[in-house]
């Protein structure tokens, strides 16, 4: 039989006098077997270790102590500590009771209750305690100050928010008071935000006496470099709102319906309940049949003019030019606002679209500056409008031939009635002459290069 010896400590490691791997426990005289235990004064715990003489694992307290000296591959190997065994519920409440515990009848505050004794108490109170909110006493007196009362003795504080009223008794927001009236007698206004995506917006109005209110409105965008511009109609009207829809979807959140509705019968606004009877406009319709309201040429007041027609050079935007103004142009016509990048655009320059999507003047020598595209119709490039298509009157044009086609010329943004003809040149139709100053301009989008 193996001479096995046994060994007591009081802690696992540090090499104290009582520790397990203290020096006097030279591994050199240990053997196979041997038994070491340990109570271990700091925790309170007791370990029992085995000696392997050929274990060799690195230390891992408390399960692995190796000797301080000699060691070579004896470790001592826990087998147990009283910790381990998981039967027991520990004091300090690490390990809980797995099953119902039973128990008896406690009769000090410190003792565990049972549930029967729990059961019965509350079957002993239950004719006291108070189930019902209504059954306490003191409900009338005011003793919550953070409340304001039903009497309406007690102020808010501070702003409350609030929901949009929907019946005659709600209490009102200030979003509600703003957009609405007492009656719609004489006129009302607001902005509205448009969400982006939108394809229409519906806007609330309150007390119209009937829907046949004037509506006028208009998009506004002060945030974004170059807003687009959209086309809007009202597509309801109704005693409570209105509603605009707009032909394309609005791109970005920056714009603002800016409306205005107007009683039809003008009561108690004081204006006028027709257009011929606002002073500033003509005070008839008779004979004006056909024809379209615009500005006057003072700029004072509103008129109306006849509509081009295609006999010949109508101009129907401003005075006809007249020598010896230099950069007398008039127009009529489909315009939009565009970037001209080029600084030496003048009036009556023919303009193409470069490759970032500005326009600069065109030139029927190089087929990168062509097609033509526009025509500036006024002095000032960066940002202007531009005319895309319509009938334009200039003083310094000499055209030769009436009804003949008007090309893009050689030079930088100029226009002639003779085709280019030179090798490479690209040859463009933008638009036949109406008088000897005047043309129609629509650029035809087929060119023909010369070889």
């Amino acid at each position: 039989m193996a001479d096995y010896k046994n060994y007591s400590a009081t802690s696992l490691t540090g090499g104290g006098a009582d520790a397990l791997d203290r020096t006097e426990l030279d591994g050199a005289l240990l053997n196979e077997g041997d038994i070491a235990i340990t109570f271990e004064l700091t925790t309170g715990k007791t370990y029992v270790h085995r000696l392997n003489a050929t274990s060799g694992v690195a230390e891992s307290y408390p399960d692995v102590i190796a000797p301080d000296a000699n060691p070579g591959t004896k470790r001592w190997v826990k087998l147990s500590s009283f910790d381990d065994y998981s039967k027991y519920v520990h004091i300090d409440g690490s390990t809980p009771f797995t099953s119902t515990v039973s128990g008896v009848t406690p009769t000090l505050s410190p003792h565990l209750s049972t549930k029967g004794y729990v059961d019965t108490a509350i079957s002993t109170l239950s004719g006291s305690i108070i189930l019902d909110h209504g059954g306490l006493t003191g409900l009338g007196d005011d003793d919550h100050l953070q409340y304001i009362l039903v009497n309406g003795t007690r102020a808010f504080t501070a702003t409350i928010s609030g929901v949009y009223p929907t019946a005659y008794a709600h209490l009102a927001t200030k979003g509600y008071v703003d957009n609405a009236t007492a009656t719609l007698s004489g006129s009302i206004e607001g902005n509205e935000a448009v969400v982006s995506g939108s394809t229409s917006i519906t806007v609330s109005i309150s007390n119209a006496t009937n829907a046949d209110y004037i509506l006028t409105y208009g998009l506004k965008n002060i945030v974004d470099l170059e807003p687009a511009q959209y086309g809007m109609v009202t597509t309801s009207t109704t005693i409570s709102g209105f509603t605009v829809a707009f032909s394309d979807p609005i791109d970005s959140d920056n714009y603002i319906l800016s409306w205005r509705a107007t009683d039809a019968g003008g009561s108690g606004g004081g204006g006028a309940s027709a257009f011929t009877d606002l002073t500033d406009a003509p005070s008839s319709y008779m004979g004006e049949t056909g024809k379209y309201v615009r500005v006057n040429a003072t700029e004072d007041g509103l008129e109306f003019a006849t509509v081009a027609t295609s006999s010949g050079a109508n101009i129907i935007y401003g005075p006809t030019p007249t020598a010896p103004e230099q950069y007398s142009l008039n127009y009529e016509g489909e315009t939009k606002e565009f970037y001209v990048e080029d600084e030496y655009a003048d009036v009556g320059d023919v303009l193409y679209m470069t490759t970032d999507g500005y326009l600069s003047r065109s030139n029927a020598t190089d087929t990168t500056k062509m097609p033509v595209r526009a025509m500036s119709i006024v002095y000032n490039y960066e940002n202007q409008y531009v005319l895309l298509k319509g009938q334009v009157a200039c003083n310094y044009w000499t055209w030769g031939t009436v009804g003949g086609a008007i090309y893009a010329a050689a030079n930088n943004g100029q226009l002639t009635q003779t085709p280019p003809a030179s090798s490479g040149n690209v040859v463009q139709i933008v638009g036949y002459a109406l008088s000897a100053t005047a043309m129609y301009f629509n650029p035809e989008m087929s060119m023909i290069v010369i070889a």
